[in-house]
């Protein structure tokens, strides 16, 4: 079903009764922007956030943890190889009674 004559919903206006909006921008003001093809398009570049930048505060703790992840890996390889150590002598002394 179409409407004869485009209405805004619930109003009562058309949307040729809108006023065209019209936006200016002086270049010099806005050096972030960049126009091409009547259009205004933002450098995303010039973009710079400083909340999310890495301090030295946050470098020292992930050094710090990843000392330690690797403390604990060479605990778990140590612990597996003093396990095997200690199998293969139950299967030494086991062949040795057979």
């Amino acid at each position: 079903m179409r409407r004869s004559e485009p209405e805004l919903p619930f109003t009562g206006r058309s949307w040729v009764d809108e006023p065209q909006r019209v936006r200016s921008y002086d270049h010099d003001n806005y050096r972030n922007l960049t126009f091409h093809a009547g259009r205004y398009f933002r450098n995303e570049s010039t973009i710079r956030d400083p909340d999310y930048s890495v301090k030295a505060e946050d470098l020292s703790a992930m050094r710090e943890r990843s000392v330690e992840e690797a403390e604990d890996r060479q605990a778990r390889k140590d612990a597996n190889f003093a396990r095997a150590l200690e199998l293969g002598a139950a299967l030494k002394a086991l062949r040795g009674e057979a």
